[in-house]
């Protein structure tokens, strides 16, 4: 049994490959996908297998970020995350990709992404607590420790009139 995420999240079933396509048109049709991540087919080390989750476009919808994580084949069955960013460039049916680019790894067991904050700014949740992480510098925040599984659904976020202080609002589930 694999103790290293949250129990609510241990049976969901997560992606081995990650496809891009686009609905177009007046009577919207689907382009042919493109390949971003390639699926794995039945691998004899479990430790080499590895899924992707939360898919996120940038609000200006030229990269999208994923959480791509492993565990490891013998108990505690630690997970190893990572993650990356992809490229993306023209439109319809003429989308160009570029190659994944690692932007950060984590020991955390569980990942996930979140909503975004700003054009820059991207939420995610990682081992009972919320963070935001800056896409431009590669830093990231702790917002708050929640002890248990959360999603970040939506955000109302105000700026202050005193220098340096923000005011931010979120809607969680969990």
């Amino acid at each position: 049994i694999d103790e290293s995420a949250p129990a609510d999240t241990t049976l969901l079933t997560y992606a081995n490959s990650l496809n891009i396509a686009t609905l177009s048109g007046t009577t919207p049709t689907m382009s042919a996908g493109q390949i971003v991540l390639p699926a794995q087919n039945e691998l004899s080390n479990s430790e080499a297998y590895h899924w992707e989750t939360t898919p996120r476009f940038t609000p200006d919808g030229h990269k999208i970020l994923y959480i791509e994580f492993s565990s490891d084949s013998y108990p505690p069955y630690n997970r190893h995350g990572a993650l990356y960013s992809v490229q993306v460039s023209g439109s319809g049916a003429h989308i160009t990709l570029g190659t994944p680019q690692l932007l950060v790894t984590t020991p955390a067991h569980f990942m996930e992404l979140g909503a975004w904050l700003n054009s820059h700014i991207l939420t995610f949740y990682a081992d009972g607590s919320l963070y935001a992480f800056d896409i431009q510098n590669n830093g990231y925040k702790q917002l708050i420790n929640t002890n248990f599984y959360t999603h970040i659904v939506a955000f109302n976020f105000r700026n202050q009139t005193n220098v340096g202080e923000i005011e931010l609002s979120f809607v969680a589930c969990g």
